[in-house]
Parts: structure tokens; C-alpha cells; sequence
């Protein structure tokens, strides 16, 4: 606000039925009145804690592009999982369970599970930017990659393009020199 003052926003938690873990808990924060996320959500982490409020967590989320994602933050390097064709993030829910110790990110791909795409056409450029604004949104620097079905195709094109950001790569059934 203009007052230097940050404001401080109510929450309320709700059940989602399909979260990959059955005791998993949402906690929307923010928001605008025409039901999109607020486009500021991220920052209410630090709210909460400065606000002294324990136990909070905020496993899915939409950021202000309106992908659905899933971040488990423990401190870690993070696995970035990416589901194929047809499906959404809730199909990595056995990877999800053993690694629950580590740090990981699933999320639904454009036109995927929650996360909407408007657009005629999608291109693996798309579907690339899509994960760099998500890790830039969660301020991920360095993170492991792992790609299903079209999931390694859209990990293949991240690669190309921002290597920088990996520490390893995984590929799980997927093409090679696939045609247009």
C-alpha cells in the first residue's frame, strides 16, 4: 500500500479430494474478486510467519498464471516431476509418497488437470516457459527434472533452452526426433 503498511489478508482451509496425499489441506490466500489467485500469493508465506501463525502450510496453489502446482519445500534441491499427455500431477502420487522426505514439485501442465489454456494451440515452447515461470514464481534456482510421455518432451525443450538450471535430467518414456 502507499502507507508503507503491509496488509494482512484472512484465510480459510478447505478439503481438496483429489490432493495426492488423503490428509493434504489448501490454504488460499489473497485473492480478487473476479476468483482468479492474487496475483501477490506467494508472498503471504512470509506473512504468516511474521504473523507468529504455526503449523500453516499451502501444498497447491495457482500462481498469478494460474498453474496448479504442488511444492513440498523441505529445504532441499528440488525433483520437478512432469506428467504426460491426458493426465495431471496426481499421477506421480507413488513418486510423491517415497520421496516425501525431499523437496519435489509436481504440477498440471497448459490445458491440463486445474490449469486452464485458452489458446488454440500448444507448442512445447509454451509448455517450457511454463515451468520457468513456475520455478521462477517459487524462486527455485537448481533442480532435478523429470519428464513423462510428453512430460520428457517438454523436459527435453526446457533443457535446450535453460540447462543452467538443472542438476539431472530423467526421461521416462519418451521419443526421439519426434516429427511435427
Amino acid at each position: 500500500t502507499d502507507s508503507g503498511l503491509r496488509p494482512y489478508y484472512l484465510t480459510h482451509e478447505f478439503t481438496i479430494h483429489d490432493a495426492p496425499f488423503d490428509d493434504e489441506v489448501v490454504i488460499a490466500i489473497g485473492g480478487a474478486s473476479s476468483g482468479r489467485a492474487h496475483a501477490r500469493t506467494g508472498d503471504r508465506y512470509q506473512d504468516m510467519k511474521e504473523m507468529g501463525i504455526k503449523n500453516w502450510k499451502m501444498p497447491y496453489n495457482f500462481d498469478r498464471n494460474q498453474n496448479h502446482y504442488y511444492f513440498n519445500n523441505k529445504n532441499s534441491v528440488p525433483i520437478i516431476f512432469i506428467h504426460g499427455l491426458g493426465l495431471n500431477q496426481s499421477m506421480w502420487k507413488p513418486q510423491i509418497d517415497f520421496f516425501k522426505n525431499n523437496s519435489f514439485v509436481t504440477y498440471d501442465l497448459l490445458g491440463h488437470g486445474k490449469t486452464p489454456f485458452s489458446e488454440n494451440i500448444i507448442t512445447m515452447e509454451k509448455l517450457a516457459n511454463q515451468l520457468l515461470v513456475l520455478i521462477g514464481n517459487l524462486k527455485i534456482d537448481k533442480f532435478h527434472l523429470i519428464g513423462f510421455s510428453i512430460g520428457a518432451l517438454v523436459a527435453i525443450e526446457f533443457t535446450m533452452n535453460y540447462e543452467k538450471y538443472l542438476n539431472s535430467l530423467t526421461l521416462i518414456s519418451t521419443t526421439y526426433k519426434r516429427s511435427n
